[in-house]
């Protein structure tokens, strides 16, 4: 009884591996085959994703970072990190696409400091002579 019980594990276990074996050669092969999204998919998401946004994308084997500078009908320019001319990218070689959170944000983004003062200063003022409006309160 043992001997059977022992020899319906190890059949069990040889076919789970051949079906192991047989199912991975099949999802290796249709990766290999595709040769990735559909163009007109790739537009859409560029288009989602919107002028200067940052991210990061695989094109031809090679994964770039940087932001969308423009998104024409068949391709889109990248200024790709550490570049200050504009990469063109068609959608056909467009691989993958997704968006990057800034860790530091671009200066030209960034708050201006003499807004940010004139703001404050505006609403002190304005609140000190709202308070201020009544003569018992100053």
């Amino acid at each position: 009884m043992q001997k059977r019980k022992a020899d319906v594990r190890v059949t069990a276990i040889i076919i789970i591996l051949v079906l192991i074996i047989a199912c991975d050669g099949l999802n290796a092969q249709s990766i290999s085959q595709s040769s990735g999204p559909p163009p007109d998919e790739m537009h859409r998401a560029v288009a989602n994703l919107g002028i200067g946004a940052y991210v990061a994308i695989t094109s031809s084997g090679r994964t770039m970072r940087g932001h969308i500078r423009a998104i024409g009908d068949d391709h889109f320019a990248l200024l790709v990190d550490g570049t200050a001319v504009a990469a063109d990218i068609g959608f056909g070689e467009l691989q993958w696409i997704a968006p990057v959170p800034e860790l530091v944000p671009r200066l030209s983004r960034a708050p201006r400091l003499g807004k940010t003062l004139a703001i404050v200063g505006a609403a002190a003022y304005f609140g000190f002579m709202m308070v201020c409006s009544q003569p018992a309160r100053c």
